[in-house]
């Protein structure tokens, strides 16, 4: 890192400062040496140079180009993302609500499975008791009256059967759907807080990068100051 004595001799023989001149605008000299000895701290170089200085420049605004570019993506993409986390949530809604319908006519189903078993059970007891004695009872009478024997009873239970299955298998599936929209709502919000932390993070780089095209041109004042200065001299 240069010295301080280092920058004011490069200034002295940059600007070709007489003893004369610069007794007159010692002040200025000291205020540009300081200026130069920041802007060399900032960016860390032991030579000061204009050449290098424009290099920054034209790096940094390329810098904060290319993060307002990107951060203007990532703001798309959030808006576009969230717009899907809304459809999700509606088609979440939706199957919850098919899913409800699904469990009810499953219990429906389970009744009446319950019932077709107690007519069978009832049905089979016939070899047991004499059947005048099973009509005068009225859920007997149902039975008997109901069905024309016990096969049509084990049909009608075998039928229950396979709708409880048909009607769980089509839950099964629609159960997959429901977490398949969870497991997209998990990973789209896993992308937005990503997406937040980039942009957060090149806001962060681009207030640093102006902070320094700042110092840049808080250093170009001062010279320029001096210059003015230095040519009023020269000229009187």
């Amino acid at each position: 890192m240069l010295e301080d004595k280092d920058i004011y001799s490069s200034i002295v023989k940059d600007f070709q400062l007489s003893s004369s001149i610069l007794e007159t605008i010692i002040s200025e000299v000291e205020a540009l040496t300081k200026a130069r000895r920041d802007l060399c701290k900032l960016f860390k170089i032991t030579v000061f140079s204009y050449e290098t200085i424009d290099i920054y420049v034209k790096e940094f605004i390329r810098d904060i180009d290319d993060n307002n570019l990107q951060i203007s993506g990532y703001e798309k993409k959030q808006i576009e993302l969230k717009d899907k986390l809304k459809v999700y949530k509606k088609e979440i809604k939706m199957i919850k609500l098919h899913i409800t319908k699904l469990e009810e006519k499953i219990i429906s189903e389970q009744i009446l499975g319950k019932k077709l078993n107690v007519n069978l059970r009832i049905f089979l007891k016939r070899e047991k008791f004499k059947f005048i004695k099973k009509i005068i009872f009225k859920s007997y009478r149902k039975v008997f009256f109901g069905y024309y024997n016990q096969m049509s009873i084990k049909i009608k239970i075998d039928e229950c059967n396979k709708r409880k299955d048909k009607i769980r298998f089509e839950k099964q599936k629609i159960n997959n759907s429901l977490e398949k929209y969870k497991r997209k709502i998990i990973m789209d919000r896993i992308t937005l807080s990503q997406m937040r932390k980039s942009i957060i993070n090149k806001q962060k780089r681009i207030e640093i990068l102006n902070i320094k095209l700042k110092t840049i041109e808080d250093y170009k004042q001062v010279e320029e100051k001096f210059k003015i200065k230095l040519r009023h001299l020269k000229n009187n």
